[in-house]
This record gives C-alpha cells, structure tokens and sequence, in this order.
C-alpha cells in the first residue's frame, strides 16, 4: 500500500508542476508532463540510504508507467551537445546528447539523453539524421522525436549509474532517436501515429507469445495485420517506422 501511496503522490506532484508551469507557454505538452514529473521526484529527500534505495525502486517503477503511457517523445525541443564520429569498417557511429529544454531551470537538475547513432558511410548522404547532424553545432537548439531505451523486462536503460546524494532521480538515459531538425517537426499523418502505436503494440504481442499468452497462429495474425497499415505509407514514412522498429526490437533483447 505505501509503495502505491508513493507513486501517487509523485503523479499528484507533477500535476501540480504542471499547472504552475501553464503560465511559461510551454509549447509541448508532453515534454511538461515529463519533466513536471521527474521534477516532483528531485524535490524529494531521505534519511538515509535505506530510505532512499527502497524510494529509488518505487520511483524507477512509477517512471516506467509514465513512460508505458507517452511511448514516444515528439517535437521535443532542447540543445545537442557532445557531438562525436567514430568510423569502424564500413559504419560511423556518431555519439551526441540531447538536453531537453526545463519549463522551470531553477529547480530541476539536467536531464540528459544520450544518443547512439549509427550509420553505413557508403548509405550515408541518403541517411536523412546523419545529413541533418553534420550540419549543427555543439549547444544549437533543435527539436527531435525519439524514445527512452528499455530493457526486455522494460526497466530503463539509464547511460549512468549517477544520483545525486539522498536523491532517487537518475537523468541520464539512454535515448533512441528517430528524427532531428533545426526547426519544429510537422505534424504526423493520422496513419502514420496509428502505425507507430501499432509497432509498440507488436512488442506487447512478441512478450505475450514467448510467455505463452497467444499461439503462434494468434501472434501471427496480430503481426500480419499491422503489416497491412505500412504498404501504402509514403517512403519517409515508412524508414522512421523502421527506424523505430529496429529500436524497438534492439531494446527488448537487452538484458
């Protein structure tokens, strides 16, 4: 009962985060909620270390249900920082931090998303994220759509193991990225957002499948009609959806 009291109180926190951030215009909903959220958690402080890994747990699992209902972080704005290239065989793999813009810079310490992108050199000039990330500036603003990586058991996959002392919040994450720009990111075709939650749901389907929960012929058939929605995308569409996909799939086999 005191685990579920906990996490209520920090959904109640971050509502009323949000109200008194309604006044800054802040042009993202989702990204006030997120961080509304993670802000009511670092107001938080405990007596000790017992205290504290007790709340840090019941904290990490009230994360994950926030993160089980935003799925994917659209249009957030923020600073890239961080910017590097490593070339091995035919790959680059570009590195680079994404700093979220806070609605409240006083009182919340930096979040941080931590970006691994990697990119065949030969397929390069038609890779539309490596063509956009050569051309910005370590601390340009940019705006951008991705999501928290997670493990199979859908823990988060944080790039650090940093706290901040009688503290239970962990902002480095580690951080999928689908798309990036110097300007805010258009509008998603209503096909385009069924398809991504029907992506994420698939991953739901591979779970329920390995744990026995549908047949095969029930798994395939869920997947197969997912599969029906993406043929007739436009081919941009259709590579953030893969993007996404690979993520997904990349995700779900770490342990």
């Amino acid at each position: 009962m005191k685990k579920h009291s906990f996490i209520i109180i920090l959904l109640i926190f971050s509502l009323i985060s949000c109200e008194k951030a309604d006044h800054l215009n802040y042009e993202n909903v989702t990204q006030k909620v997120f961080i509304s959220f993670v802000e009511s958690a670092q107001n938080l402080y405990f007596k000790n270390e017992i205290e504290q890994g007790e709340k840090q747990i019941e904290y990490d699992e009230a994360l994950e249900i926030k993160l089980d209902s935003i799925k994917l972080f659209e249009n957030w704005k923020g600073k890239i920082t961080e910017i590097t290239r490593n070339d091995e065989n035919a790959y680059s793999k570009i590195s680079f931090s994404l700093i979220p813009n806070h609605f409240n810079k006083e009182t919340i310490d930096q979040i941080k998303f931590d970006c691994t992108y990697i990119v065949e050199i030969d397929k390069a000039n038609n890779d539309s994220i490596y063509q956009t990330l050569k051309k910005i500036s370590n601390y340009d603003e940019v705006y951008f759509d991705g999501f928290i990586s997670r493990k199979t058991d859908k823990t988060i996959n944080y790039s650090t193991h940093k706290y901040f002392s009688n503290r239970i919040v962990n902002n480095n994450f580690k951080f999928n990225i689908l798309t990036i720009s110097n300007i805010p990111i258009p509008e998603k075709s209503e096909v385009l957002k069924n398809s991504i939650d029907l992506l994420f749901n698939n991953m739901d389907y591979v779970e329920d499948y390995r744990l026995g929960k549908i047949s095969k012929k029930e798994f395939r058939k869920r997947i197969n009609s997912s599969k029906k929605t993406f043929e007739n995308l436009p081919l941009k569409e259709k590579e953030y959806l893969s993007k996404l996909n690979q993520y997904l799939q990349i995700d779900y086999l770490t342990e």
